[in-house]
């Protein structure tokens, strides 16, 4: 699966243009929607949410977009504030990003759930400073109630890190402002 984020620089270069006028800019902006280049919405930050709130000083600050298919897609390159073996990522810092696309992923798709077991498989070390490709997917959904998701880390298409959540739906009054996060927004 490709996570298109690029076409973000591409409309960010393309809205930055001075020397064509704004009626051809609006013209190919919609050239490319229309292509489907730009099938993507970006999903809101949550304040100090340590992945993807602008508040968290110390986080990720991921930016995370729902696609066409419903999956939930996030490109991002860890710096050395989330090193483990040196050059390379810390187990937990990838598994926060896993967690993060995988349980948007659910919220997104409509289910109020929460996160009850995660089996994650690591195929081979994240390096450090690369732009890697984090996918969530709904799997399947089991009794009205089980939400299962996929989560993949990829880095030059190849799969690094494989992760498969077991969710729960929860009740309303159990979510708090949890809920006015996800759905209010």
């Amino acid at each position: 699966m490709l996570c298109p984020i690029n076409s973000v620089k591409l409309l960010n270069k393309i809205n930055n243009l001075r020397i064509i006028g704004q009626g051809t800019l609006l013209l190919i902006r919609g050239l490319l929607t229309y292509c489907k280049i730009f099938s993507m919405l970006k999903i809101p930050e949550h304040g100090y949410c340590f992945v993807c709130g602008i508040s968290s000083k110390k986080g990720l600050n991921a930016t995370l977009f729902l696609m066409d298919d419903k999956s939930v897609c996030c490109e991002y390159e860890f710096d050395i504030n989330f090193q483990g073996p040196p050059g390379f990522v810390h187990g937990a810092a990838s598994f926060s990003l896993l967690d993060e696309v995988m349980g948007i992923c659910a919220w997104s798709n409509g289910y109020n759930v929460l996160l009850r077991h995660m089996d994650i498989e690591y195929f081979k070390m994240v390096p450090l400073y690369k732009r890697i490709k984090a996918i969530g997917r709904i799997e399947k959904v089991e009794e009205n109630k089980k939400i299962f998701v996929i989560g993949e880390i990829v880095y030059e298409n190849e799969v690094y890190i494989r992760a498969r959540g077991l969710y729960i739906l929860v009740e309303n009054e159990l979510l708090g402002n949890v809920k006015k996060v996800f759905i209010d927004t």
